[in-house]
């Protein structure tokens, strides 16, 4: 059974946690979202009326001093937006801006296990800093884990943590194989 120690820590992730798998920053996510329209315009086809909405903006810049490029101002301002006017055309864009979000994470987010020329499983090398993350929370002597009372408090929308934990996971067990 594992032991738990006492040592409690408390680790915050936001801005810029997931940026070295990839992933963009609030700044220059709808950029990134624009580049992954491209690659595909009929599958991503939601993501006009954000593209729209956010050019309606930009004629207004003049007026406007926010910087309409952020993800999360844009979504403040639809937000805004919807509490003052409430349309049902702004509750459809937002609907279209949470699905635009999700697909962008889930295209630029790499799989944390590939497969070499042999069909097995291996790790993605771009999840290495993440699993040492990881080892800051677990000490494996291959007998006994030891875990710690710490907490991880997360403010991104990806999954690029849990996906270290399924390789710490699976690395676990091929050792013991």
């Amino acid at each position: 059974m594992a032991e738990l120690n006492n040592d409690k820590n408390v680790y915050l992730l936001g801005a810029g946690f997931s940026k070295e798998v990839g992933l963009p920053l609030q700044d220059d996510f709808l950029l990134v979202a624009k580049e992954v329209f491209f690659k595909s315009p009929t599958l991503f086809k939601h993501f006009e009326k954000v593209f729209e909405y956010q050019d309606k903006l930009t004629k207004m810049k003049k007026y406007l001093n926010y910087p309409l490029l952020n993800l999360e101002h844009l979504f403040n301002l639809i937000e805004m937006d919807m509490f003052y006017s409430n349309s049902e055309e702004l509750a459809e864009i937002k609907s279209d801006f949470t699905r635009l979000v999700c697909d962008v994470l889930t295209d630029k987010t790499p799989c944390p296990l590939l497969h070499n020329q042999s069909g097995e499983p291996v790790m993605n090398k771009t999840f290495s800093p993440y699993l040492k993350f990881i080892s800051l929370f677990i000490k494996d002597d291959k007998r006994m884990l030891e875990l710690y009372d710490d907490t991880v408090i997360s403010f991104n929308y990806d999954l690029v943590l849990e996906g270290a934990a399924c390789i710490y996971n699976w690395k676990r067990h091929q050792q013991d194989r």
